[in-house]
Parts: C-alpha cells; sequence; structure tokens
C-alpha cells in the first residue's frame, strides 16, 4: 500500500511537469525519474509511515491545481481539489502547507483569465467546504485542547522539546544533515549513503538553481511567453517554501533537521529541480562548436 502511495507521487510529479510545459517531452520523464530515483524516497515509500499517504495525497493536490490553473475553472475538479487538500491535512500536518498557496494561484489565474465575480466566489466554495468538512474538525479540538491548532507545540513536548529552541544559525549548522535526510539516510535516519552521494547531490542541486535563475531571467524579459506555466512553477515553489518555513519552525522547537519531511512536496521540488537541469543543458547545446 505505501508503495502504491508512492508511485501516486512519481505520476502526479509527472503530470505536473505536463501540464507546466506541455510541448517539452523531456520534463516530465525528468521531473517523475527525480522523485522515483531518490534513494530516501523509495526507502521511506517503502515502509508503514503517514508520510507515504501525505506525500500521494499532496501531490495529488499539486496536479489539481495545475490543472486549473492551465486548463481554466471547473467545479468538479475545484472540488476535487478541496477533498484532496482536506485529506492531505487530516493524514499530516504539513498538508497545511497546500491549503492556502494552492487555490490562491488557482484563483490568480481565474482572475487573469477575468472570470466572473461569482465564479470565483463558486470556485473558492467548492475548495473550502470539502477541505474544512474533512480536516476541520481536527483542526479545530486541536485549538480547544492545546491553544494550537497544528498541536507542534504538543508534539515538541512528547517528541523531547528543545530548550531553549534553536535559532537560525544553528538550524543553518544542521544544513547537512538535513540535506542527507532528503537524498539517503536509511535505518532509523541514522544509517548514511557514500559521501560522494551527498556531494553529486549537492553539485545537481547547484547546477539546477543555476538554470533556474537562467529561467526566472527569461520570464522577466518575456512575461508573455507562458505566464499559465509561470503561476504553476510559483505555485509548486510558493507551497515549498510554506512546507520549508513550517518545517524550520518544527524543527527549531525539536530535532527534526530531516528532509525526507519535505516529501509531501516532492513533487514540486521535481519540477523545479528538472526545469532547472533541462535549462542549463539547453544553453550548453546553444553555445556554439
Amino acid at each position: 500500500v505505501s508503495l502504491g502511495f508512492g508511485a501516486v507521487a512519481v505520476l502526479c510529479a509527472y503530470a505536473i511537469a505536463r501540464e507546466f510545459r506541455p510541448d517539452d517531452a523531456r520534463l516530465p520523464a525528468l521531473a517523475a525519474a527525480l522523485v522515483a530515483f531518490n534513494p530516501m524516497y523509495l526507502h521511506i515509500m517503502g515502509s508503514v509511515n503517514n508520510d507515504t499517504l501525505a506525500t500521494a495525497l499532496s501531490s495529488l493536490s499539486l496536479l489539481l491545481g495545475a490543472r486549473l490553473i492551465r486548463r481554466g475553472l471547473d467545479l468538479r475538479t475545484a472540488a476535487l481539489l478541496g477533498v484532496a487538500l482536506g485529506c492531505a491535512a487530516l493524514t499530516k500536518a504539513s498538508g497545511l502547507a497546500l491549503s492556502l498557496a494552492v487555490p490562491a494561484f488557482v484563483l490568480l489565474a481565474a482572475l487573469r483569465a477575468r472570470r466572473s465575480f461569482g465564479q470565483l466566489v463558486s470556485t473558492a466554495l467548492a475548495i473550502a467546504a470539502p477541505a474544512a468538512a474533512i480536516a476541520g474538525w481536527f483542526y479545530a479540538r486541536n485549538y480547544l485542547l492545546y491553544g494550537d491548532i497544528t498541536g507542534t507545540q504538543m508534539m515538541a513536548v512528547i517528541a523531547g522539546a528543545r530548550v531553549p529552541p534553536a535559532d537560525l544559525g544553528e538550524l543553518a549548522g544542521e544544513w547537512r544533515s538535513f540535506l542527507t535526510a532528503y537524498i539517503a539516510m536509511f535505518g532509523a535516519v541514522n544509517i548514511p549513503a557514500p559521501q560522494w552521494m551527498y556531494a553529486a547531490f549537492e553539485f545537481v542541486l547547484a547546477i539546477a538553481g543555476g538554470g533556474l535563475f537562467l529561467e526566472v531571467v527569461d520570464w522577466r524579459n518575456k512575461p508573455r511567453r507562458d505566464a499559465t506555466g509561470a503561476l504553476i512553477a510559483l505555485m509548486c515553489f510558493t507551497a515549498l517554501a510554506v512546507a520549508f518555513a513550517a518545517l524550520l519552525h518544527w524543527t527549531s522547537i525539536t530535532q527534526a533537521s530531516q528532509g525526507r519531511l519535505l516529501f509531501p512536496v516532492v513533487a514540486g521540488i521535481a519540477l523545479l529541480l528538472a526545469t532547472g537541469l533541462l535549462r542549463v543543458q539547453d544553453s550548453l547545446r546553444s553555445i556554439p562548436g
């Protein structure tokens, strides 16, 4: 069952890349491969934990959001997005990272397409109503019991709170452990892979980052080239940023510097990495000789 959830996220990464850039056959395959052949991803998806379902549901939410952005508003798809968001938020608190980011970009795309006020309201309700019905009670209960809608303060007490909480400088010093747990740290996050794997992954990250910078420059010079695709990429980036910020907060109050906790947004990460890598490849091909 866990492997099935993992496969769903791989398929979603492929489909999101197709929505992002329909005319580039390379991008979906590379995005899916970056998920499917991540050693840590395989390790986690081969285990029994809530990360597997959270990853599948969050990836599905990103895909439905991308389809609404690319293909236009559709109440049935919007309702399915609400169900996926609600289920993701009920599975794991990290699902909340998508609950505002995805609908915000769906509605932004609708505004750009000059949809009527009534269409915007009906779409927002179609997303919010099922999400709130599925997960709202859980977060309301957290607030009533703990005074904290996510319950993370109580979770930190149970898991072992940091006293005092870590500051940004201390968290920055844990970047290496964060990175290794995204790519390959097996067992109970205590069995490392060979060091060259981490160095290779950091090299890939650097190349992809450079390629994404070039993409941003291109988009700023030609903003009308594919504004819809840009919204999809920004949706994935925003979901990642919110998830990362939430993880920083969680890590600051307990020992949790583990990149695997970003797997719920792995499909968005794969899209961004694949886009950057292919941009560098295209730039190298354009060099004369």
